[in-house]
């Protein structure tokens, strides 16, 4: 078989300039030229398919014998034979370069940016071409090749054709390893990604349980304690409202007033927990301004007069009686607020005042801006202390938890709810000089004036409410200390409740004898009391079915909704006062009555 160094070689270009070529030469070089740039242009980060085009093309264009690319290997400093055509000629080329390389040759050839001819060692009758694959900034190899013609050398178009054809391998070459850089750079972006992705995806589930856990456990100890607190409440409103000496009168008020204490701090950690996971949702409905400042007067009053000191309330003229907003909550900014100035003071007075923030400014009619002072007189603060104070369980030092109490949630609370509804707080104070706190807060005013925002007061408390608006009544709770609560309650109020132990035996009777209202809690061992409402709502006809109302420890705002949501009537939460309760006394219609 003839071997590659026996076939003809292919026919040389003419000897000269270009426009020696006839055209259709000149075509035919200009198609191998756009066929090597085209498949240089596409870049895989492969060196192996460049140097398949570059020895494709240069054997179009030279009577090569044989072509070979060694490449540099930055690391060693060596150059390694990479590519050979044909592949036997391997060894062949591997002893005329390694010659080449011993006479200096080949270092000669690296620094020169055009062919270099010698006698090819091994290869009787060959030329050896040696030239560099070189970019303006750094050699990346060389081309070598044999060839038979001896004047091969004289070809000026064919040697310009060579350094032309290598210098775009060269770029082609860069651009591969450049490409294979970024790709090696976007899989390890893309792993570390993806790691860093599993480990926030792990981190996420675990602080999702932590939120769970952290939900339920609260969920849990506002049920466990307010349970027995509606036994405390309940039985202390019951005993206040009996023949009492003064001292016992004032036994029964101090155990009532640390109750109620007691119930502010657990509301303080749960307002907290949910304002941190996010989950407290405000109201947006229309409140009478003026009602809910004097009603915070009024609440606090009694709390200034034991101290003896003056509580005052001032309302300014722009101050529209009428508002759009969180009642619920801007109540309690303000008490925290006013409580803890009375709880500061021991003598003088403390002031809330109300006014339009940006008086003689112009403003939106339906938005404007109200600025809450609550001013006192009382031990005042250094700068050191208004720099934490509305940190969470942040106080001014362990003296004033000795001394005042509290769990140092309350101002923290108060900022978290001044930010939900776009406002703002900041304290002003001089130790000995009393305080002032402000609160701005925008909110809007109706297109029209409201007339059935102010609610109408519960009757008077009276024994004969049984006679004037008579009511079957089922007490299911499983807690004896709950069913004492409630039958007392609804005894001094003139009515015979029937009590079920558990959510079976309530079922029973009220599937067995007709009632107008059903007090039920919700966690019994039995049968709960959204199971008993299911069945109770599946056993009666809705012409006589009973009012079901939830009786519960569960008192945060998701478990009301939940209530309402699976067919409760109402949500009475624990603890609960007789005026509670009366009010559902009094929303229950009586047997015979329109239902």
């Amino acid at each position: 078989m003839e071997s590659v160094m026996d076939q003809p070689p292919p026919p040389s270009l003419p000897v000269g300039d270009i426009r020696t070529l006839r055209p259709f030469e000149q075509i035919e070089l200009l198609e191998i030229l756009s066929s090597l740039g085209s498949s240089l242009s596409l870049n895989s980060g492969e060196t192996a398919p460049i140097l398949k085009s570059l020895r494709i093309n240069l054997r179009q264009l030279l009577p090569l014998s044989t072509a070979a690319f060694f490449l540099a290997d930055h690391d060693t400093a060596e150059f390694l034979l990479e590519d050979c055509d044909p592949p036997d000629h391997r060894a062949e080329v591997q002893r005329a370069v390694d010659h080449a390389i011993n006479e200096g040759t080949f270092a000669w050839a690296l620094r020169q940016n055009r062919p270099l001819f010698t006698r090819a060692v091994g290869a009787t009758g060959s030329t050896l071409v040696l030239h560099s694959i070189a970019t303006r900034s750094r050699c990346l190899g060389m081309f070598v090749g044999l060839v038979r013609d001896g004047r091969m050398h004289e070809n000026d178009i064919g040697m310009r054709l060579l350094t032309i054809i290598l210098s775009q391998g060269a770029y082609a070459l860069e651009n591969s390893a450049l490409q294979l850089r970024i790709m090696r750079q976007n899989a390890e972006l893309e792993q570390m990604v993806a790691v860093r992705t599993s480990q926030l995806e792990v981190a996420l589930t675990a602080a999702q349980e932590s939120a769970l856990i952290k939900s339920r456990f609260l969920a849990n100890m506002s049920h466990e304690i307010r349970t027995p607190m509606n036994g405390i409440l309940g039985l202390t409103e019951l005993l206040e409202s009996s023949k009492l000496d003064d001292e016992q009168r004032a036994d029964l008020r101090t155990l009532r007033e640390c109750g109620q204490n007691l119930l502010v701090i657990l509301s303080d950690i749960l307002d907290y927990s949910k304002i941190e996971a996010g989950k407290l949702v405000l109201e947006h409905e229309p409140f009478e301004l003026h009602h809910l400042a004097q009603e915070v007067a009024r609440l606090l009053r009694p709390l200034a007069q034991d101290k003896r000191i003056e509580l005052h309330l001032e309302l300014d003229d722009l101050v529209p009686h009428q508002v759009l907003g969180d009642q619920t909550r801007l109540r309690q900014v303000l008490l925290n607020l006013v409580g803890n100035a009375i709880k500061f003071t021991d003598r003088g007075s403390v002031t809330l005042a109300i006014r339009h923030a940006k008086a003689g400014t112009p403003v939106a009619d339906t938005l404007v801006a109200l600025r809450f002072d609550i001013s006192d007189t009382g031990i005042g603060m250094s700068p050191g202390t208004i720099e934490n104070l509305f940190k969470p369980f942040s106080q001014a030092d362990a003296s004033t938890t000795r001394v005042y109490g509290g769990t140092g949630l309350g101002l923290a609370i108060c900022k978290s709810l001044c930010n939900l509804m776009n406002g703002d707080i900041w304290a002003a104070s001089k130790p000995g000089a009393g305080s002032t706190f402000s609160c701005e807060i925008p909110f809007e005013v109706p297109s029209h004036s409201h007339h059935d925002l102010q609610r109408p007061s519960t009757p008077v408390f009276d024994e004969g409410l049984a006679e004037a608006h008579p009511l079957r009544i089922l007490v299911v709770d499983d807690s004896p200390m709950n069913q004492l609560v409630a039958c007392r309650m609804l005894t001094k109020m003139g009515y015979t409740p029937i009590v079920a132990t558990g959510g079976e035996q309530g079922l029973k009777i009220a599937l067995a004898d007709s009632f107008d209202l059903l007090l039920i809690d919700l966690q019994m061992p039995d049968l709960d009391g959204y199971g008993l409402l299911r069945e109770v709502r599946a056993g009666i006809p809705a012409s006589r079915r009973p009012r079901c109302v939830a009786m519960t420890a569960n008192a945060l705002r998701e478990d009301r909704e939940k209530c309402l949501q699976a067919g409760f009537d109402a949500f009475l939460p624990k603890p609960f006062t007789s005026r509670d309760l009366k009010a559902h006394l009094l929303n229950t219609l009586p047997t015979g009555a329109d239902r």
